[in-house]
């Protein structure tokens, strides 16, 4: 019961720390994952990218492909350099994981 308690504690402690700093905490310890795998190949960024714009300034969400998506990086590197987070969780060989974010300097702009 008392470890139980301490968990709590602890939790409950983060989510006043990063309420503080004006952080959704649900999405700080959560990411929407994004699994494209069984997308058709020419739908797949379409998605990616329609995740990506949804998102707040330091939200991200995880992509799940059946391959590396470093074509995706460089889209992402021309179409918005300084503007987006790329760190892998994953790198295969069947799966991959990367989790993209909106940096925490960036608004959205629709």
């Amino acid at each position: 019961m008392l470890l139980l308690n301490q968990v709590i504690s602890v939790n409950l402690a983060l989510k006043l720390l990063l309420h503080h700093k004006g952080e959704d905490t649900h999405m700080a310890t959560e990411d929407k994952q994004l699994d494209v795998r069984t997308e058709p190949p020419a739908r797949r960024h379409e998605l990616i990218f329609e995740n990506y714009n949804a998102l707040s300034a330091g939200q991200g969400f995880v992509l799940i492909n059946d391959h590396d998506p470093k074509p995706l990086y460089y889209q992402f590197a021309a179409e918005h350099a300084g503007e987006f987070t790329w760190d892998y969780s994953e790198q295969g060989p069947e799966t991959w994981r990367v989790r993209i974010g909106r940096t925490e300097s960036t608004d959205q702009l629709t």
